[in-house]
């Protein structure tokens, strides 16, 4: 079949790119029906996309996790998922909880919404280091990686760590039995260069690298006197948008994902449509 564009369908289990989720959300302005999400997700089966990267507070008043665990449905042993803990909504609004026994709860929520008896990457989800240091969180995790619930654990650094050279939950993955990682980087957000990336690579731990695009601004789709609406998260920070498409107006997805995957094991991105899941899903893995 064309569509693949010149890739195999036999290596693909072994693809680098995830696709991302939040943004089915409405996070860049759009709500996807569940009819809508579930014809991504089909057509990432049909290409050969089986890497698929979630959180538990990926939308609000129906989760995302729960549209994939129905998307999935009876499909769910042909994907990789991972999912990620760390938060709650409590009266609409968004808190991080990553106490013991509200990540317990938060595993049992994930594991019904995506309609799954085992997570296969679970990641500590952009906390700060007094939520880190926890041997009793850890320990449970560990505990259910050994029963199988859990196939492997990540980190998911927040990234305003990364900009403040504060690596103290890197520095101490290993001990808590985190394989893979994954960070911000892009053209114009590239801190993770200096410190994380080396890091992992010199005690082997899995780099994935998130927002290649820096949201889409760096996709070449994008003026700079382009108008966001207020329901995207685009428009909340103005400044940052316009200061990214300002210095980095002459990049295009291919050039912005051509960069990053040189650096990184694997990538996760989010796509709009299936046209932009195939572009992105080609150009990661050619």
């Amino acid at each position: 079949m064309t569509i693949y564009s010149g890739l195999h369908k036999k290596n693909l289990k072994n693809n680098k790119m995830w696709l991302g989720t939040e943004l089915y959300s409405g996070s860049f302005g759009k709500k996807y029906t569940f009819k809508e999400f579930k014809t991504l997700i089909d057509f990432c089966s049909e290409i050969g996309l089986y890497k698929i990267d979630t959180a538990e507070c990926y939308g609000n008043y129906f989760p995302i996790e729960k549209m994939l665990g129905d998307a999935l449905y009876k499909k769910r042993a042909n994907f990789i998922l991972a999912t990620k803990f760390g938060h709650i909504y409590t009266n609409k609004k968004k808190i991080e909880k990553f106490n013991l026994k509200s990540v317990q709860k938060q595993l049992e929520n994930s594991l019904r919404n995506l309609r799954t008896d085992y997570i296969d990457i679970y990641y500590f989800h952009s906390g700060e280091n007094h939520e880190f240091d926890n041997d009793e969180l850890w320990s449970f995790l560990n505990k259910m990686k050994k029963k199988g619930i859990l196939k492997e654990l990540g980190l998911s650094l927040k990234h305003s760590l990364v900009i403040g050279n504060d690596y103290n939950q890197l520095n101490k993955s290993k001990d808590f039995g985190i394989t893979t990682v994954q960070t911000v980087l892009n053209k114009y957000s590239q801190h993770s260069l200096d410190y994380v990336i080396p890091f992992c690579k010199k005690n082997n731990i899995k780099i994935l690298g998130r927002m290649p695009l820096a949201k889409g601004l760096l996709s070449g789709k994008y003026s700079i006197h382009h108008k966001f609406s207020d329901s995207d998260d685009r428009s909340i920070n103005y400044p940052l948008t316009k200061k990214i498409l300002s210095t980095h107006k002459d990049v295009d997805y291919r050039e912005a994902l051509v960069w990053s995957k040189q650096f990184v094991d694997e990538i996760v991105i989010g796509s709009k449509n299936k046209k932009q899941i195939m572009e992105n899903f080609s150009q990661i893995n050619l």
